[in-house]
């Protein structure tokens, strides 16, 4: 009988070793990558946020809300409370004491949905409103400035 050890140590240590050898390369690789995926997904979702943020606070948008909250065709329409959604489509950009918005805006109600798109130029910093419209489920064509005062 032989009694030598093997060439290269004992086969199931060996083979634990490279099984845990295995396990940790694999943790930090596809963990190294998960983490760099995260990062990146949370950055993105960050600068989401903050253009979003930006664009509520917009005196268009503002205006926009105030004016969908007191009308009575989208109050009948979409029913109370009616809020303002969070996927706007569009731009506002000001410069000094001027700029433009042309914006959709999704509004939400009990009854249903809408999106109201705002157009209006800023000079001499008072916003003018050319546009605030919008269809409601039944179809028919709302136009918001008629509300406003």
């Amino acid at each position: 009988m032989n009694s030598e050890p093997p060439p290269f140590g004992d086969p199931t240590n060996i083979q634990r070793e490279n099984n845990a050898a295995i396990g940790k390369g694999v943790a930090v690789g596809c963990g190294g990558c998960l983490m760099i995926i995260a990062s990146l997904a949370f950055f993105l979702v960050a600068i989401f946020g903050v253009v979003m943020l930006f664009l509520r606070s917009s005196e268009p948008c503002a205006e926009t809300l105030r004016t969908a909250q007191s009308s009575p065709a989208l109050q009948q329409a979409l029913g109370e409370p009616m809020k303002m959604g969070w996927f706007f489509v569009g731009s506002v950009s000001t410069t000094n004491m001027s700029g433009s918005a042309d914006i959709s805006i999704p509004f939400s109600g009990p009854r249903g949905s809408v999106r109201i798109r705002t157009r209006a130029l800023r000079q001499d910093r008072v916003w003018s409103y050319q546009e605030m419209s919008t269809q409601l489920p039944s179809g028919e064509a709302v136009d918001l400035l008629l509300t406003l005062p």
